[in-house]
């Protein structure tokens, strides 16, 4: 390409990675067209999760116990975990590759780098927050874990010991100290932990500031448009298609979240990656 030829950057997915990405790009001085495939704004999952930033959630999901815990609540009607389809080969590929990597040795391993990751997170999120102009409730005042038995609560202390060895700060407080906190708790609950590293914001307006931030800064993002898969050229990947035909462009950015593995098999790559669904209650604020 030619000097003084702007590159064109082509991101799938408009998700917060895919965003984030997207501004990204631009501070670097690339053309960046985003596709997504939700027409409507708000249907992904960026805009519908907790919202928390959290530098305690260090413990990586394989860990040991894990494996029996979840044959356990696939086996009770009301637990909120189940797996659709147990014969299904990636599904049972996803699982081995799970439960081998459940080891102390494997949590040792990944705890300091999720650790670093999620405070790089944070920072990250702070920046953009303040560069946004709109009101995200982006706030750091930490995360409470509450416990209703003596059990629980030793099991969150264990975890809390872990978080201030890698240098976070943590707290343990008793039912007054939750209530001294946090005025408007009004649950039976007999202490917790306060994990103070941690940031909540809201996501559906953090989301809507960053897709207007790329959009003015000159980025491009195009709605319902469900990505099938990539023509290549010589080896390379010359176009991303979608529903509304091609779109080339010289590099390009996989960010499509739960989709992201099936749209790498287009292409020869293996991702282990398994789609999940969460539960979600929205409650209003507690008096402060």
């Amino acid at each position: 390409m030619g000097a003084g030829v702007t590159r064109h950057i082509a991101v799938i997915g408009a998700g917060v990675v895919g965003l984030s990405v997207a501004d990204a790009l631009l501070d670097r001085g690339f053309r960046v067209t985003v596709l997504e495939k939700d027409a409507q704004e708000g249907d992904g999952c960026s805009f519908g999760n907790g919202g928390i930033v959290v530098p305690s959630h260090f413990v990586p999901l394989a860990a040991p116990g894990m494996v029996m815990l979840g044959l356990r609540m696939m086996a009770d009607r009301r637990s909120p975990f189940g797996v659709e389809s147990l014969t299904n080969f990636q599904t049972l590929s996803w699982m081995a590759r799970f439960a081998a990597s459940g080891t102390k040795a494997h949590v040792e391993r990944c705890a300091p780098l999720l650790r670093d990751l999620n405070l790089a997170s944070r920072e990250i999120y702070g920046r953009l927050v303040g560069e946004l102009g709109a009101e995200t409730g982006f706030e750091r005042r930490g995360l409470l874990m509450l416990s209703k038995t003596a059990a629980a609560h030793h099991a969150e202390e264990r975890l809390a010991e872990q978080a201030t060895k890698l240098g976070l700060k943590t707290a343990s407080l008793d039912a007054a100290g939750l209530r001294k906190l946090e005025p408007g708790l009004d649950m039976d609950v007999m202490g917790g932990i306060h994990f103070e590293d941690d940031a909540h914001l809201s996501p559906p307006a953090f989301m809507r500031g960053l897709r207007a931030r790329v959009i003015g800064r000159g980025g491009e993002v195009r709605a319902g448009q469900t990505v099938s898969g990539f023509r290549k050229e010589g080896g390379r990947i010359a176009a991303v298609v979608s529903g509304e035909g091609e779109l080339a462009a010289d590099e390009f950015v996989l960010a499509a979240g739960a989709w992201s593995g099936e749209l790498a098999a287009t292409l020869g790559l293996r991702l282990p990656m398994l789609a999940g669904r969460g539960y979600g209650i929205t409650a209003s604020n507690p008096p402060q």
